[in-house]
This record gives structure tokens, sequence and C-alpha cells, in this order.
């Protein structure tokens, strides 16, 4: 759940970090019922593959996105919790706060990051030029994008205020 003790703009990179959380578990489960059951995992020159993994490893990048999540949620709240009122950061905001910001942007390019990950064992394993493999590009090249996109905009908007 969301705290209702955050601003506009830290509901939003939550939500946008727990929505991208939720398409990595989903898109996990729907990329593994479309794999074979011996998927490339890296080819050689020649396009070949040169090591081959079971394809339950897609189930690695939600366990890892979940995982690291919790991890930087716990990190975040013991951050807010301990501030030190009497210490404000050289803009005079309170202790901590663009760590804060910080650690939230990277749970959004995480999650993205992993989603990417997921995405390339689908291209693996339908090598060669395919409907597949361009839809993957395009998918990964609009979620990069747009995961980049928006923390960027955010880190500008910080720096604005």
């Amino acid at each position: 759940m969301i705290s209702k003790h955050l601003t506009k703009t830290e509901r939003l990179i939550e939500l946008t970090s727990l929505t991208l959380l939720a398409v990595l578990l989903i898109s996990s489960i729907i990329v593994y019922f479309m794999l074979p059951d011996v998927v490339p995992m890296m080819l050689d020159k020649e396009g070949n593959p040169a090591l081959e993994e079971s394809k339950s490893i897609v189930f690695q990048f939600p366990v890892i996105g979940v995982i690291v999540h919790i991890a930087l949620t716990i990190l975040i709240h013991y951050l807010v919790k301990y501030r030190d009122p009497d210490r404000p950061d050289a803009a005079g905001r309170p202790q901590h706060t663009t760590t804060v910001h910080i650690i939230r942007l990277v749970k959004v390019l995480l999650h993205a990051g992993l989603i990417v990950s997921i995405l390339e064992i689908l291209k693996n394993a339908n090598v060669g030029v395919s409907s597949v493999t361009i839809t993957v590009f395009i998918v990964e090249l609009v979620l990069v994008a747009a995961a980049f996109s928006f923390v960027i905009k955010q880190v500008i908007d910080m720096y604005k205020r």
C-alpha cells in the first residue's frame, strides 16, 4: 500500500514502480508459456546457441525484482523515519530527501531493466528476424525510452524546486 503521507510526485513514482513490478510478474508468466523447454541464453558469432537453460530461468527476474523492491522500500522507510529534523540538506529540505528520491527512481529503472531481460530471453528463443523479434525490439525500445524519460523528468523537476 502506498502511504498517504507521500507527496503527489512520490506517490506517482511509487505507483509507477509497483506497476512495472506487476508487469514484470505478469510478463514472466506469459513469456514462460511462449518459450520452448530449453532456451538459448547466449549466442555465438554465427547466431547459434552457445549456452542453453531451462525456460524456468525467466522466474529469476521477478524474484530479483521483488527482493530488491522490498529491500529498497525498507531502506527508504528507515531513511525517512530516522531523519534528523535539525539537519536539513543544502536546499533546506529534510535530511535524505535526494537520496530517497533517487532510490525510488532506481526501483523504476530496475523493474524496467528486468522486463527487458525477460523480453531478451523471448527474443533469443526466436532466433532470426520474425514478428516476435521485431515486436520485442519495439516494446523494449518504448519501455526503455519511457522509463528513462520518466526518471529524467523527475530529476529535472526535483532540481527546479
